[in-house]
Formats: C-alpha cells, structure tokens, sequence
C-alpha cells in the first residue's frame, strides 16, 4: 500500500475517504482519551489503555516513577494530544493534493504509534507476535491496527527518502 509519497514539495497523501474517516474518528477518541488524563494515576486505573500511553518509567521503583511522571506528564501529554489533533487536522483536510511537511508528516506518524498502543491493549496484544483478540466484536480494531501499522511502515520510508 502506497498511500505517503515523498516528493519536493513535501509527503503527498493518497488516502480513500473510508480509512481517512476512520483515522478522524480514532484521533478524534484519543483526544478524548486524553482530555480524562489530568491525573494519568487515576485514568490508568480506570483504562488501560492510559498506562499504555504513559507508561512507569520506573517499574521496579514506584518512587522514582512517582517522580519522573510529575515532572513529565504535562509535556507527554500535551505532546500525545498535538499528534493526534495533527492525525484529525490531516485527515479531515480539503486540500488536493494533501501534502505535509516534515514536522508534520512526524507528528502524523507518532499519533499512528498512540493510536497502535490503545488498540493494542484493547484487543489483548502485548508483545511482538500476539496475534489479540479474534472475536467478531474486534474484527474492525483488528483492521484498523494492521491498517495503521502499514500506514507507519509506509509513512517512514516516504520520510527516509
């Protein structure tokens, strides 16, 4: 699948509406994921998903993990909230051609990564190999997690170029 080219002006979208839909709305749930994470604690305990986000940095030292999310979590936080109002802003952009800049194309493809790990733990799947949840119910987060894994690859090797 070829849906990010690179080329002078920038990376040139080619994306039919269907997936660009799906992506909005994906986006469109992270951001609302986010805006329950003032207290990244307590949203982790009430979804998973939250710590997949924002994970301890410190797993064997609660304190020191205490600490560095502190200091950190307003920046990450921020940070996953811009790359997936980067993901919607794209997607749900009129342009044609749609072509991004570099920053934007990267922030693009870290929101591709958040997304990834919220379906990951929605569909069971932890590490390298796990093929998740098959369930008729999960049948479309499956789709759309190997649908964005092949839209990294893709997106990557456009900004290699």
């Amino acid at each position: 699948m070829r849906v990010f080219r690179s080329t002078k002006s920038g990376i040139r979208v080619h994306l039919d509406p269907a997936p660009r839909i799906a992506l909005v709305r994906l986006a469109e749930e992270m951001l609302e994921l986010l805006d329950g994470t003032a207290d990244v604690e307590t949203a982790a305990a009430l979804d998973p998903a939250v710590q997949r986000l924002i994970p301890d940095a410190y797993p064997h030292d609660p304190e020191a993990s205490d600490e560095f999310r502190r200091l950190t979590q307003t920046d990450v936080l921020e940070a996953k909230r811009a790359h997936a109002t980067a993901i919607r802003d794209t997607f749900t952009a009129d342009a044609d051609p749609l072509v991004l800049d570099t920053a934007t194309a990267e922030s693009v493809l870290r929101g591709f990564t958040d997304l990834r790990l919220v379906l990951a733990e929605r569909l069971d799947i932890h590490e390298d190999g796990d093929e998740g949840r098959s369930d008729s119910d999960s049948a479309f987060a499956q789709q759309l997690y190997w649908l964005l894994g092949a839209l990294q690859e893709d997106l990557v090797a456009s900004l290699m170029r």
